[in-house]
């Protein structure tokens, strides 16, 4: 049985209110507020972490990332140019991430045969592993990793989070920008096949040459609102001296090893949410103002990282930016709902939907809900457009709405006209 809540703004509430139902105990508990977990994401190019550049001791990386780690702290750190040997993995989280002994890392990949890989590493006091995936890419692997959340205060709920890691290909000819579009194309067919309506974020150092490349374009303006990936910087329509903060690369002027140099000009890096982080529909949300380029206080352009009164970071921390990488690592920070229970019932509107489905999609509506028109939508898992129908749910109401579908897995959204959404993963056996 899945059971679907939604949440009703009122003007004079001061305390969002909204409902749970529980299967397991048949029975229904208010939420009043929405205690949260909060959770800090990092994603960062490592620059050759394990391979060879031009004599740079390891040993020295790993001290200049143990420092910004432990500066940062984040619950998940996503990773690219890490040598392709879950020796490297071990040695990140045994001599860098030593401000916590409670983290693990993911399942290693290296399909395409690169120098180069991928990896997460995640805070396991807030996160399970839930699996991983590989999206084909004969440049490098393409990641998938599923989280879950731990800690939901919900008896057989909880939050998912897909975190899905790309490394583009570099170069600024039309035969490299169509390289990007072409894997920004697959990460969005996979997002569309299997996420679609989930919590995804993506990340990575994807090469672009600014807000017009093919591959940006894709991403952020996908023509598939559901799956479309948001720029929580605010500089999706263009960046450069006039968005200086959001600036990843280089760090600095002149490389000192197997980097680049030209100074804080392009912006490589990325952390992309979708829609239901950016909403919060999802028991995830987006924490405003905390998504940054750590240690670029938009001092400078086209110049080395300003290390000298950095506003952003100490200088001690810039300066290990600035000797770690030529890129600067992207952070945000998610809000996990922890669901605080209490033990009167009062619902807005409650819709129960009986799972897996049979010749018939049922929804029974609570003897509370008040009278609302709803949109009612079903899609495969291509998002391909199935059925339509708008109702008015009420108290106590019952709809059974006839499907001939074969077996397998689709997708049930449903939204008012206040805008409140909500899609959920639906079985025919």
């Amino acid at each position: 049985m899945i059971r679907f809540f939604f949440f009703l703004r009122r003007p004079i509430q001061k305390t969002l209110q909204f409902v749970l139902f529980l299967g397991l105990f048949g029975g229904m508990a208010c939420l009043t507020g929405r205690a949260q977990q909060p959770v800090r994401i990092m994603h960062y190019n490592l620059l050759q972490y394990g391979n060879p550049c031009d004599n740079v001791p390891l040993s020295s990386k790993d001290v200049w990332l143990e420092s910004i780690l432990t500066y940062y702290k984040p619950d998940i750190l996503t990773v690219n140019e890490m040598a392709p040997n879950v020796a490297f993995a071990n040695r990140i989280l045994q001599k860098s991430i030593t401000f916590s002994n409670n983290f693990a890392f993911g399942k290693l990949s290296n399909q395409a045969n690169s120098s180069l890989a991928n990896m997460i590493f995640y805070n396991k006091a807030i996160f399970g592993y839930a699996g991983d995936a590989v999206i084909g890419s004969n440049l490098r692997d393409i990641n998938v990793y599923k989280l879950y959340y731990l800690k939901p205060q919900t008896p057989g709920d909880t939050t998912f989070l897909y975190c899905i890691i790309a490394h583009f290909k570099a170069g600024s000819s039309a035969s490299d920008e169509n390289r990007r579009e072409e894997d920004a194309q697959r990460v969005m067919d996979w997002i569309g096949a299997n996420a679609r309506g989930e919590n995804v974020i993506f990340m990575g150092d994807l090469n672009i040459s600014g807000h017009t490349d093919k591959a940006f374009q894709k991403l952020v303006f996908h023509p598939d609102a559901e799956i479309r990936l948001r720029d929580p910087s605010g500089a999706q329509n263009g960046w450069g001296n006039n968005r200086r903060e959001v600036l990843t690369q280089s760090t600095r002027s002149s490389s000192p090893d197997c980097g680049s140099g030209g100074g804080l000009d392009d912006r490589f890096d990325f952390i992309l949410p979708g829609r239901t982080i950016m909403e919060g529909s999802m028991g995830a949300a987006y924490t405003p103002g905390t998504y940054k380029a750590l240690g670029n206080d938009g001092s400078v352009f086209n110049t080395s990282l300003n290390c000298n009164g950095n506003t952003a970071v100490p200088d001690a921390i810039c300066n290990n930016l600035r000797q770690m990488s030529d890129h600067l690592p992207v952070v945000m920070e998610l809000s996990l709902d922890m669901v605080p229970l209490e033990p009167r019932l009062q619902a807005w509107l409650q819709l129960e939907v009986p799972n897996p489905i049979g010749e018939a999609i049922s929804l029974r509506f609570g003897a509370d809900s008040p009278a609302r028109l709803l949109a009612i939508s079903l899609l495969d898992v291509q998002g391909k457009l199935l059925m339509s129908r708008r109702i008015y749910a009420g108290a106590g109401a019952a709809y059974r709405l006839p499907v001939s579908l074969p077996a397998g897995m689709y997708v049930l959204q449903i939204s008012d006209e206040q805008g409140h959404f909500f899609s959920k993963k639906l079985i025919r056996f």
